[in-house]
């Protein structure tokens, strides 16, 4: 048996790959894979059982893997002679960078507001914050009450923000974070509250 490299690398899913020689034998056909030489997952070969005395080559499609994570690998044939392995062989799935994109903000009071965008995790766990501040170097730093978000689709994220000047213009833009890097959201602006004064009259 010989293990060869994985094809269709993504970040959860692979196709491993290998050759057997069952040497005339019906031969069960698996490869083992995991996190460490240890393995500790199995998955059928497709064909299994091989037969013939020529090289068959063998594949398994595998999901659920961890993005940015290397994984051990190897074939395996089992017939009446015995069990031989292939060789070790390790891949890292691949992990993207998440996108992003910073929405409107609402709620927008004298002193508070909602700061809203969009985050798609790529699979992969995602941080996510909003930074904010009177300028575009914000200096001010929020978690969103959607954070982490993993999956592969956008999900709208969201943060209240308190404490703002009345009347003042701030800065904002959502932040993700995974194992593939970082991305900015595209800066925004909102101009929090300003009530008008009260007017005391006082008269006989």
């Amino acid at each position: 048996v010989e293990t060869l490299d994985v094809t269709n690398l993504e970040c959860t899913s692979t196709i491993l790959n290998g050759t057997v020689n069952a040497n005339s034998l019906s031969t069960t056909v698996t490869f083992e894979y995991g996190t460490t030489t240890g393995y500790g997952n199995t998955a059928d070969a497709t064909p299994s059982p091989v037969t013939g005395t020529g090289n068959t080559n063998v594949s398994a499609g595998i999901t659920g893997l961890i993005p940015g994570t290397t994984y051990h690998y190897r074939v395996t044939g089992v017939n009446c002679g015995g069990t031989t392995n292939g060789s070790d062989l390790t891949f890292t799935t691949d992990c993207s960078a998440p996108s992003a994109a910073t929405k409107t903000a609402s709620g927008i009071g004298t002193t508070s507001a909602t700061l809203n965008g969009t985050i798609n995790a790529h699979y992969s766990s995602t941080i996510v914050t909003f930074e904010y501040g009177t300028s575009a170097s914000y200096g001010s730093k929020i978690t969103a009450t959607q954070s982490p978000v993993t999956g592969n689709n956008n999900t709208s994220v969201s943060a209240a923000v308190s404490g703002l000047t009345p009347g003042t213009v701030y800065h904002f833009r959502v932040v993700g974070v995974n194992c593939g890097g970082t991305t900015n959201g595209s800066d925004r602006t909102f101009t929090s509250g300003c009530t008008a004064p009260g007017r005391r009259w006082s008269g006989t």
